[in-house]
């Protein structure tokens, strides 16, 4: 389904995989920035052990940053998805009004012409 024909359920279903990810995101990104805080405390240790820990706290660093741009995009999409859902409800909404008022004018076209036609008749 492409996002212009999708259902409220699939929407429902999209924004709760969004969500999820997001979700995910934020517990990834805050186990990394755990780790690093331990990390931290660890480079008190010896020099090797520093220069390692201080390359891993950069690994982690470049991890966390990856991950918030990812966090973003994905809160941009559930953003973006949330506000196509909305507008999707939004036209499904006119056209039903719409066809309302197509109803309502059919009907009131077909009352019109049969008081035309009485009125002719009484007029004869």
């Amino acid at each position: 389904l492409d996002d212009h024909s999708m259902t409220a359920e699939a929407w429902e279903d999209k924004l709760a995989q969004e969500r999820g990810r997001t979700e995910e995101a934020l517990n990834q990104l805050e186990r990394a920035n755990d780790l690093a805080s331990r990390l931290e405390g660890a480079l008190l240790g010896k020099q090797s052990a520093k220069d390692q820990m201080q390359y891993q706290l950069r690994e982690l660093q470049n991890s966390n940053k990856q991950l918030r741009e990812q966090l973003e995009e994905a809160n941009r999409k559930l953003f973006l998805a949330e506000n196509d859902k909305k507008e999707t409800a939004k036209l499904w909404r006119m056209m039903h009004l719409a066809q309302i008022d197509a109803n309502t004018a059919a009907k009131t076209a077909k009352w019109e012409k049969s008081s035309a036609r009485a009125d002719d008749a009484t007029d004869e």
